[in-house]
């Protein structure tokens, strides 16, 4: 998994782009979230627009910080979907695994985090994922949320003819139980 803040340089990465043709959406949400801050260190809670965010918000995450354990504010209906969950009472451990390393480096750095990577879920598929982790401050000192986002494909293995097949589809085309 490559964890890496914004402003430090990844291999092959190149900057975010501000075109709405900017097909990652952990890029669009970057972007949109720079465009927020204006010329404060970060933006504010009451700054989050569901409907300006459009499409993007389905992927999205709120969490609040909290000493014991991380209050989900809001889980995008794409991983609603994709696991059954509302954030409530957790995440599941593949999701956990997406969110959790990149929301306590935004927490602790008070920076934008970008994450990539590959994991596989408990009936051994394989889920290629982006994610980002993105402080909101009310009182520009501390963070109060951290916006996030969550986009995968899942590669599953299935034997066809004896021979090993991949096919990737996205979170709301994947049904893990099938």
């Amino acid at each position: 998994m490559d964890t890496y803040a914004v402003d430090e340089a990844k291999p092959e990465q190149s900057e975010p782009r501000s075109s709405p043709k900017d097909r990652r959406k952990t890029s669009r949400l970057l972007v949109h979230w720079q465009t927020l801050r204006g010329g404060r260190p970060y933006p504010a809670l009451a700054d989050v627009d569901p409907a300006a965010l459009g499409l993007l918000w389905r992927f999205c995450f709120l969490v609040r910080p909290s000493p014991m354990s991380l209050i989900y504010t809001h889980v995008g209906s794409a991983l609603r979907t994709s696991y059954g969950v509302d954030g409530s009472e957790g995440m599941p451990e593949t999701v956990r695994a997406m969110v959790e390393d990149p929301y306590h480096r935004a927490i602790q750095r008070m920076e934008a985090i970008l994450t990539d990577g590959t994991i596989h879920n408990r009936w051994g598929d394989e889920l290629r994922f982006r994610s980002s982790a993105l402080p909101l401050s009310d009182d520009q000192e501390t963070v109060s949320h951290v916006l996030g986002l969550v986009d995968f494909i899942t590669v599953r293995r299935e034997l066809a003819g004896g021979i090993k097949v991949e096919t990737a589809c996205a979170p709301s085309e994947c049904d893990p139980a099938a």
